[in-house]
């Protein structure tokens, strides 16, 4: 299994990004890597 990791840091609230990220359908419009992602997405989970 191949795997990516980066780090930046955001200057921002957490809610707009967190809101970008869990916009799954959305992926393939800036995401080269992750094409598509099922499941929920909820804090801790």
């Amino acid at each position: 299994m191949l795997e990516i990791r980066t780090e930046i840091e955001i200057a921002s609230e957490p809610e707009p990004l967190w809101a970008i990220l869990t916009n799954f359908a959305a992926y393939p419009q800036w995401n080269p890597f992750i094409r598509t992602i099922q499941g929920e997405a909820k804090t801790g989970g």
